[in-house]
């Protein structure tokens, strides 16, 4: 099996309480929880240790997607993945899973332009390849101006999950920033989701990074190329902290 190459995300959301609480509560909803009035309240309510929070929390997978969004319609005598047994147990069983599989694909094709599970993630619902836990790193909640941030962070296949980035800052009326970084250097980036820079990846390796023919030996080399993604990864997530609290951007290396 080809593995995929992962995105290490750290998020934040900030906006007016009320619309952190609603993006909260969606979550609280989509898992039969009770909402909550008080924003404190709906985040530990959430995020108690026991609920496994997703991306899918807050934008659900389609059912049609769920049930018949393989990427090909399963043949009479398939079997189950886990167990080894028949998915099929008759003829009229096959036949109507193979109905409704063939109205499925119409349907998710007209709604979602999409047929399979793969496409849906990857090209609507988040982005990647996969949906992802979302853990919570923290919140600060501003009563004093009315605004509440939350700090999370995922692990994502092939691409950090732009597209679900997107939809919750649409939906909730949201202010949503990122910084990334693709474990074999793609990419690194941060800013608001809407307005991300990526100037830092290619450019900052070819610009900064440890030559192999300055060090005399492949233990030194390795050691100053790690202690170099060290202090990249903390310049950047020092600018992906400025992008939060509104502050000036100049260049990490200046």
């Amino acid at each position: 099996m080809i593995m995929p190459n992962w995105s290490f995300n750290y998020y934040a959301v900030k906006s007016a309480t009320g619309n952190v609480l609603n993006l909260v509560n969606e979550g609280l909803r989509n898992l039969g929880m009770e909402t909550k009035y008080n924003i404190k309240d709906a985040i530990e309510s959430l995020w108690d240790g026991k609920n496994n929070v997703t991306m899918a929390t807050f934008r659900p997978i389609p059912e049609t997607i769920v049930k018949y969004g393989t990427i090909k319609k399963m043949e009479r005598d398939a079997t189950d993945y886990d167990t080894g047994e028949p998915v099929f147990n008759s003829d009229e069983e096959y036949e109507s899973y193979s109905r409704k599989y063939d109205e499925a694909v119409k349907y998710n094709e007209a709604t979602y332009g999409v047929t399979n599970w793969r496409e849906y993630n990857c090209l609507v619902g988040f982005g990647c390849k996969w949906d992802s836990e979302v853990k919570l790193k923290s919140y600060y909640i501003d009563n004093a101006n009315g605004i509440t941030t939350i700090y999370l962070d995922s692990d994502t296949a092939w691409s950090y999950p732009y597209r679900w980035l997107k939809y919750i800052k649409k939906t909730f009326d949201l202010n949503v920033y990122i910084f990334a970084q693709e474990e074999f250097d793609a990419y690194n980036l941060y800013g608001e989701i809407d307005n991300i820079n990526a100037e830092y990846a290619e450019e900052c390796f070819y610009d900064f990074a440890p030559v192999r023919e300055d060090f005399d030996s492949e233990d030194k080399y390795g050691d100053a190329y790690a202690q170099f993604k060290v202090n990249l990864s903390r310049a950047l997530y020092s600018k992906f902290q400025e992008c939060v609290n509104g502050e000036e951007l100049d260049s990490i290396y200046d």
